[in-house]
């Protein structure tokens, strides 16, 4: 499925990208403000903690999409 593998990088055991978890915080809250990416874990039965379960949106998806289309822009 489409952007599977950006949710499956995020998702894998709290995986925080290479980053320290304050850094990490600052642009995931940064990429869901501009609804690149949603947290699906809001709802999730047991409180899931904020930003845990993190899917890109189809916005995103198209953001990408454009990027990868003009890399050099």
């Amino acid at each position: 499925a489409e952007g599977r593998g950006a949710e499956i990088s995020l998702n894998h055991k709290r995986d925080l990208l290479g980053f320290d978890e304050a850094k990490y915080l600052f642009y995931v809250q940064d990429l869901v403000s501009k609804s690149l990416l949603y947290d699906d874990s809001v709802g999730v039965y047991g409180g899931a903690k904020a930003y845990t379960y993190l899917k890109i949106t189809p916005f995103g998806e198209g953001f990408l999409e454009f990027i990868e289309r003009f890399p050099d822009q």
